[in-house]
């Protein structure tokens, strides 16, 4: 509620807790919406001008043990880096959120932070999944658009978009969801986040 009150109402947030679990989910429901966000402005840019985007036919591999991320013979792929994909617009509007996890007893009181830069816009990506029962665009007539990363180096990380006809996994009593979805919340994001921290100097 404290991310959703930053996006949505543009006011920044503070979440104080004892709960080290606390930082943990509002880092991966971050890093979610993030990737969400981004996804959904490539999709758009890719569905003004498809011409400008370098995206290839590939084919859909799959290894007979994992169920594959998308249905169909292909998708469309993209593979660049951080540093060359930037969709994120020139002009938004800027809100901080805050976590702020205590820790000891109050004589000895150890404090650990975390603060995430949103924009104000992602709440149209909030709005469009909301919409489509998950998916990050409406403008590719039912495809999804998704991004992965993986690290390069400290500085850069290798990016790979694809669009296609996602694969929806129905898990009940609580709905379908997408698998790449499902494969994001159940991936740790944290360990790359911390080495990129130690690195500091």
């Amino acid at each position: 509620m404290a991310i959703l009150t930053a996006i949505m109402r543009g006011s920044e947030t503070i979440i104080v807790t004892r709960d080290a679990d606390v930082l943990e989910q509002y880092f991966k429901v971050l890093c979610l919406m993030k990737e969400h966000y981004r996804a959904m402005l490539v999709a758009d840019r890719y569905a003004a001008s498809p011409d400008t985007m370098p995206f290839r036919e590939v084919p859909i591999h799959g290894n007979g043990v994992h169920i594959p991320p998308f249905s169909g013979s292909t998708i469309l792929e993209l593979e660049t880096t951080d540093a060359e994909l930037n969709p994120l617009p020139a002009g938004f509007h800027f809100v901080n959120t805050y976590c702020f996890v205590l820790g000891g007893e109050p004589s000895s009181m150890r404090t650990t932070s975390c603060s995430f830069c949103a924009e104000t816009e992602i709440a149209q990506m909030l709005k469009v999944k909301t919409v489509t029962g998950g998916l990050n665009t409406d403008k590719l007539n039912g495809r999804n658009c998704t991004i992965h990363t993986t690290a390069l180096t400290l500085e850069n990380h290798r990016v790979v978009v694809s669009i296609g006809k996602e694969t929806v996994l129905s898990i009940n009593p609580f709905g379908s969801f997408g698998i790449d979805d499902l494969n994001n919340t159940l991936t740790e994001n944290e360990e790359h986040t911390f080495l990129s921290y130690r690195s500091e100097p």
